[in-house]
């Protein structure tokens, strides 16, 4: 992380992926997170101190097996196997309170498979809107890949996230598009995440 700021490079490191995730869920106080694309479950792996709940959705069902059993062991984190754009909005119905999004569901060869698109962002960005609250933080990995094959432009990206909460506030660093309510709701957590990942996951 460290060389990564003094250097940045695009895509990033992993590490500088999870950061971003913690600090936001810091930020605003949140104790959900979301993940669509859980390839290796390192993601939730490395929050899952973090989080009271965490549901992570993967294409593959090779990849969600694998996941399935390395974080059998985690009682808050639930592995399901199938099309975020189908099932974030099955998910999204046990969800009542704030969440942070990941979404990180794209094709991107190797292990990984390919869904009736390559990258289902705008489904999943409608089942988002659909659901009654409208001050989730919303990440979205890969920014440099908008308006390629797929993807939906960025302007497209900005657009759909106007429509879930019109005042969010809309950034990209770390070619990752972040939508952020404008108020923070809630005290911070007592303990930045931060420090706990400056001593390793």
């Amino acid at each position: 992380a460290w060389m990564h700021r003094r250097r940045p490079r695009i895509p990033p490191p992993h590490v500088i992926k999870v950061g971003a995730v913690l600090e936001c869920a810091w930020r605003h106080n949140i104790r959900v997170l979301v993940e669509s694309g859980t390839y290796l479950g390192e993601m939730v792996r490395k929050c899952r101190r973090h989080f009271d709940r965490i549901w992570t959705i993967e294409l593959s069902e090779r990849l969600a097996q694998e996941s399935a059993r390395c974080l059998r062991a985690y009682k808050n984190v639930r592995v399901l196997h199938g099309d975020s754009a189908e099932l974030l909005a099955v998910v999204l119905r046990s969800v009542s309170e704030r969440a942070v999004f990941w979404l990180d569901a794209h094709y991107s060869g190797g292990r990984t498979v390919k869904g009736a698109t390559e990258c289902p962002l705008e489904a999943e960005l409608k089942a988002i809107a659909d659901h009654p609250r409208s001050d989730h933080v919303i990440l979205i990995d890969d920014a440099r890949l908008m308006g390629t094959s797929d993807y939906p432009s960025r302007e497209r990206v900005f657009e759909l996230l106007r429509g879930i909460n019109p005042e969010y506030r809309l950034t990209v660093s770390d070619d990752i598009i972040r939508g952020e309510p404008p108020a923070l709701s809630g005290a911070p957590r007592e303990e930045r995440p931060a420090g706990r990942r400056a001593r390793g996951f």
